[in-house]
């Protein structure tokens, strides 16, 4: 009858409705998955390199640092040498004039002769 077909057309109709419905949420899923696979992959690549460029950046930091320590310690270096011949310098100085002090006492005590 026709009721009967009219049914089972409407059953088919539906039963290829669902499976469609079903079909393109099955095809949306499996697209969100790539996307986020893609999106997980791109942030993944992204934390490498900042981590790389971190890495980058603590080397340099470090080289920096030694420079800055080497060159000090060479300033030191060069300060402490200085005070040392500033030191000698003055004892020499220091001793040159007690001996001139002494030339004169000397000059002195033969002139009261």
């Amino acid at each position: 009858s026709k009721a009967e077909v009219a049914r089972q057309v409407e059953r088919f109709r539906d039963s290829e409705l669902a499976a469609m419905r079903l079909e393109e949420a099955l095809k949306f899923r499996s697209q969100m998955a790539a996307e986020r696979q893609e999106l997980d992959r791109m942030h993944a690549d992204r934390l490498s390199k900042l981590r790389s460029r971190e890495e980058e950046m603590v080397d340099k930091l470090r080289r920096q640092q030694r420079d800055v320590e080497s060159i000090a310690y060479e300033h030191r270096q060069k300060i402490m040498k200085e005070e040392e011949r500033m030191r000698l310098l003055k004892a020499e100085l220091t001793q040159q004039q007690d001996a001139r002090q002494d030339q004169l006492r000397n000059v002195e005590r033969a002139l009261e002769l």
